[in-house]
């Protein structure tokens, strides 16, 4: 859970908080849910689909995200063509050039996937000021 996206807040409300504490087990637990109740108040309000579907991870729309009209995808350009990354020489840079224009002109699940890594990757290593060699 540490790297999840939290949409419990509501319920951590110090009011709601404590009626729950209030409640028996058999109210928030069974054998198939461990969030019985809140299943059933979202009955009337969400659809039987997403009542009952399994859990699902959450995952980033890379893809569409680094497309060439989207502003991150600007971000993408500026850190991967950037000196300090040049610098670095961590990556083969004419590789990366290329997969940069291969994105831009066709977009890919697989190399929007590479591009994004070594993205968070450069900019973890700036905002560390990291000296970290290969």
């Amino acid at each position: 859970m540490a790297h999840s996206v939290e949409v419990r807040i509501p319920f951590c409300q110090p009011r709601i908080s404590s009626l729950y504490k209030t409640l028996p087990d058999d109210y928030l637990l069974d054998k198939k849910s461990v969030k019985k109740i809140v299943y059933q108040a979202a009955k009337s309000l969400l659809p039987e689909s997403i009542i009952n579907r399994p859990k699902q991870p959450f995952t980033l729309p890379i893809t569409a995200m680094l497309n060439k009209k989207h502003i991150l995808f600007q971000v993408l350009n500026d850190t991967l063509t950037s000196q300090s990354f040049i610098n670095r020489g961590f990556f083969d840079y004419s590789a990366i050039k290329k997969l940069i224009t291969q994105q831009m002109n066709e977009p890919n699940n697989q190399i929007a996937d590479i591009l994004w890594s070594v993205m968070i990757l450069e900019l973890w290593l700036k905002k560390t000021d990291s000296n970290f060699k290969l």
